[in-house]
């Protein structure tokens, strides 16, 4: 039986985890570390996100997380002029479709997470999540 959806709305706590491909190592250097930390501190300083706890280990992390006043999905989706529902069924016409794009990169680079659990949260694969994190 697949995993029921993740609750998005304000002010929830969520267990965020991260990790390597295999056990790979995600933080290679102390550079990656640091840069890492300092995505989530901007995260914090802009009141998306406050960090009750964290652990980052060489191959993974560990986040507690309350989500801030307005649920990342639905930010992204109003600053595209579109509706969350549309945000997450993909609709195609061109707006979702950059709205989408939009909420990978988010997810993927400033946020972190991993492309699996961008992919769930969509309804999507996981190659689908990359691609569109890396289209111009």
């Amino acid at each position: 039986m697949p995993r029921q959806p993740r609750i998005d709305a304000p002010g929830t706590l969520h267990h965020v985890m991260g990790r390597g491909i295999e056990t790979s190592r995600i933080f290679k250097t102390g550079k990656d570390r640091e840069d890492f930390i300092d995505r989530l501190a901007e995260l914090c300083r802009s009141g998306r996100w406050a960090i009750y706890a964290w652990a980052l280990l060489p191959s993974h992390f560990h986040l507690l997380v309350r989500t801030g006043k307005e649920p990342q999905a639905r930010e992204i989706a109003v600053d595209q002029g579109i509706t969350e529902t549309e945000l997450r069924a993909g609709s195609r016409r061109r707006k979702v479709s950059e709205a989408r794009r939009g909420f990978c990169r988010a997810s993927l680079g400033e946020l972190g997470f991993p492309a699996a659990a961008v992919a769930r949260f969509l309804g999507v694969t996981t190659s689908a999540v990359v691609r569109a994190a890396r289209a111009e």
